[in-house]
């Protein structure tokens, strides 16, 4: 009879494996399998023609002369090239012309985007018909008031020069925010570093906020950021563990992020159990460290204190945008919270980040599965490096007791654990 069984967890365009102890492992875990949409092109022609609360694209179009969209970028899922020529079709028959309407990729703090990345994320087509602009979080841009809670306002001054601003985005689980998708497109996605860090920084001032909130400051801000940079109208997608769309909604950007919310809750609510080791993947946001922490947030919510989080990622891109990440974490939340207080670190953004890594480093172990990390990036810390899974996992397991468990689960940065 076996003793162990196999996992295997996705790792760029690899599939890693490794064999875990039967008696202890309690299951392999991922988000819904929610079949996709059979007529993606119908279903977004639907939600044009049928907004939620707006009227549609082409009737505000008709009242307007210049129309910005906003993309997000390549370490989402979206599918920008299916949606854009439906969207620009709209515009037209508004009576914008071609001239008038301009993209935007919104970055948020990520870096920018190359023109084989921007053809692929919106089509060759479009790319070569219409204007396209990285947004720069560092750049000189507009300020357009503060918040309710003081957080100055600056964003892209594109967003000014158009009279109708539309977002093409995704919703998912987000840890500073509850959910991304709606206003995300603008906060932190085409805002200055002062806007988006002060954002990101609610999180230690706000225990309400974490993976799958509905309700916080944090959204709170992002959706009045983006009233008053102006976004008029949103679609967003909501996809599947494989990438694929399953559904979709358009409109006015409160109502309509507030009904893919609802969605999107029943395609990446994963219930699961409380674990002493957890096995995940970082897939599908795992170009560099920076994305793929995302998934120590769900590791935070099923992984017993004192366990240990085993994560897979390709981490091709190395540690990314914030390199002074892991140094940060390294200093622990006291001091963290004593430099956040002092505004001592020019990254508040990343500070924001080392935060929110560093209440999971101080509750679990941390190991990293890659091929592509340098292992200096991480000396001095107590995360643990391996290119094998397999050793990853066999040092786990030289520590087990008895009535210690295991657990794996797939798409660890966009996976919402509910504990049984």
């Amino acid at each position: 009879m076996c003793n162990t069984v196999n996992i295997s967890l996705p790792c760029g365009r690899f599939e890693l494996t490794a064999e875990i102890p039967k008696k202890n492992f309690k299951g392999f875990f991922s988000v819904s399998e929610t079949a996709p949409l059979e007529n993606l092109e119908s279903e977004i022609k639907r939600s044009l023609a049928c907004p939620i609360q707006s009227e549609p694209l082409t009737t505000l179009a008709k009242e307007t002369k210049r129309a910005l969209i906003l993309v997000d970028d390549i370490t989402r899922q979206t599918p920008a090239h299916i949606i854009l020529p439906f969207v620009i079709e709209e515009l037209q028959k508004g009576d914008i012309y071609k001239e008038n309407i301009s993209i935007l990729f919104a970055l948020g703090s990520h870096r920018p985007l190359k023109e084989d990345e921007m053809r692929r994320k919106v089509g060759e087509e479009i790319f070569d018909q219409f204007r396209c602009y990285n947004h720069d979080y560092k750049a000189p841009l507009s300020y357009i008031g503060r918040t309710n809670i003081g957080t100055p306002i600056y964003v892209n001054p594109l967003l000014k020069e158009h009279d109708l601003v539309i977002g093409i985005g995704s919703i998912l689980p987000h840890r500073y925010c509850g959910w991304s998708g709606g206003g995300k497109i603008v906060q932190p996605g085409v805002c200055g570093k002062e806007t988006i860090a002060a954002t990101h920084l609610l999180v230690t001032k706000d225990p309400s906020i974490c993976l799958g909130s509905e309700s916080n400051t944090a959204l709170d801000e992002i959706r009045y950021v983006a009233r008053t940079a102006g976004l008029n109208f949103i679609v967003n997608t909501i996809y599947n563990g494989a990438g694929d769309v399953t559904d979709i909604v358009a409109g006015a950007p409160v109502p309509a992020h507030e009904e893919g919310i609802r969605k999107a809750k029943k395609v990446f609510g994963v219930a699961m159990p409380k674990s002493d080791i957890l096995i995940l993947s970082a897939y599908p946001e795992e170009a560099n460290l920076w994305q793929a922490f995302k998934a120590l947030y769900a590791a935070h919510l099923v992984i017993h204190q004192g366990g240990r989080i085993i994560l897979v990622a390709q981490l091709e891109e190395g540690i990314g945008e914030h390199p002074d990440l892991i140094k940060l974490m390294t200093l622990g939340i006291d001091n963290l919270m004593k430099i956040i207080r002092k505004s001592q670190e020019e990254d508040m953004l990343c500070l924001a980040a080392a935060y929110a890594g560093a209440q999971v480093m101080e509750y679990a172990s941390i190991d990293i599965v890659s091929n592509n990390l340098d292992e200096s990036i991480l000396s001095g810390t107590s995360i643990g490096i391996y290119t094998s899974l397999q050793d990853a996992v066999d040092n786990a397991c030289s520590h087990l007791r008895d009535d210690d468990t295991i657990v794996a689960l797939r798409e660890g940065t966009i996976a919402l654990p509910i504990v049984k």
